[in-house]
């Protein structure tokens, strides 16, 4: 299913609906098919930063290069490190700094972008499952989305059965 999305265009923009990439899956993948690294990822970052995928997007999105620390222990150094280039794959420069969290009442995730400063906005939903969704919306720059539009694309997220 690699390389597969859906894109619907309206007067304000597109949005491209894209499944869940590999290195989104990686932890799990890692737990279920090496036990003995998943131990080793663990020590690494801390056991709840690794217990979904949710929680190691938040920590890495949380993650600024102030955290990186000569007088770091070489344990922390690489850590942070990790999370500042997987940061990087999250938040492309072209979406902008704002970085925001959002809960619904079927969702909770990631907002990249605010509609008023950047023509480009990704979403980031994970679902109770910690399923995860990336919409990448690019709003047309003379009829952008507002923030109570994309708040409302967010509440009709439902997970199917």
């Amino acid at each position: 299913m690699s390389g597969e999305y859906l894109t619907l265009k309206s007067s304000k923009g597109t949005l491209v609906f894209f499944p869940p990439s590999n290195f989104m899956n990686l932890l799990q993948q890692i737990r279920q098919e090496k036990p003995e690294d998943y131990e080793k990822i663990k020590l690494l970052f801390g056991s709840k930063n690794v217990e979904s995928n949710y929680l190691f997007c938040l920590k890495a999105l949380s993650t600024l290069p102030s955290d990186i620390s000569l007088s770091a222990s070489i344990n922390d150094l690489v850590a942070s490190t990790i999370l500042l280039l997987y940061k990087t794959l999250l938040v492309p420069p072209s979406y902008g700094k704002g970085i925001y969290y959002f809960t619904t009442n079927d969702s909770y995730g990631f907002q990249i972008g605010t509609p008023f400063e950047n023509s480009k906005i990704k979403l980031l939903l994970f679902d109770t499952s910690d399923n995860v969704l990336e919409l990448n919306i690019k709003t047309n720059s003379d009829n952008k989305l507002t923030q109570n539009e994309i708040n409302n694309l967010l509440k009709s997220f439902r997970k199917s059965s």
